[in-house]
């Protein structure tokens, strides 16, 4: 289970972006995870919330988007996605092709709710 090194190292990525009185209007944390990364988003979520609760990050919310595998040939200039593990182009037929996408685990944004102050 590794979902709770990564949920923890989180937090530690937030703390480090948002100061400690601002924390408790994190709303919203964006995840981008690759279908290939291994990361389970429902554990990923489980730890989360269990790491951040009873703490000033205990509203906020874990948004994933998955992201899909892609390959790009080389030969063609082609990204697709594979149907099952056959790697071969299905424009060109070539098989130099790279990983492009589906091993991402990105903090894409973290979303804060504006203070009065903020508003204008």
């Amino acid at each position: 289970m590794h979902e709770m090194s990564i949920a923890q190292e989180l937090i530690r990525q937030i703390e480090e972006h948002v100061s400690a009185e601002r924390r408790p209007s994190v709303r919203n944390i964006a995840l981008r995870i690759g279908t290939l990364s291994s990361i389970l988003p429902e554990s990923l979520t489980f730890c989360f919330d269990a790491l951040v609760n009873q703490t000033p990050l205990q509203s906020a919310k874990l948004s994933i988007e998955l992201v899909p595998y892609t390959l790009h040939c080389t030969a063609c200039n082609h990204s697709f996605e594979p149907e099952g593990w056959a790697h071969v182009c299905p424009k060109c037929g070539s098989s130099q092709l790279i990983s492009q996408t589906g091993q991402e685990l990105e903090l894409a944004y973290i979303e804060l709710e504006e203070s009065p102050s903020e508003v204008v």
